[in-house]
């Protein structure tokens, strides 16, 4: 009975925990008068736009195969990206 009261108290504690461990995306309010025009909406269906560009690069496609995907984001990197 000892065990099965310290399994409860466990479970509870890891799923309060990790509820406090989920992450929202805040997403700061664009400027009005900034000539770029950021899309808000990343979550797409059976894709994420990642660089939030409003299209779907070869490294977001899920379909694609991933040293197609590797290749493309790595093109896309600078040395400093790589390094980190």
């Amino acid at each position: 009975m000892k065990n099965v009261f310290l399994v409860f108290l466990l479970m509870i504690s890891f799923h309060s925990g990790a509820q406090s461990r989920e992450s929202k995306v805040v997403v700061p309010k664009a400027m009005d008068n900034s000539p770029f025009k950021v899309s808000k909406k990343i979550y797409h269906k059976k894709w994420i736009d990642f660089n939030k560009n409003g299209k779907k690069d070869i490294y977001e496609d899920p379909s694609r195969r991933i040293d197609e995907r590797i290749d493309d984001l790595l093109s896309k990197m600078n040395i400093k990206e790589k390094t980190c």
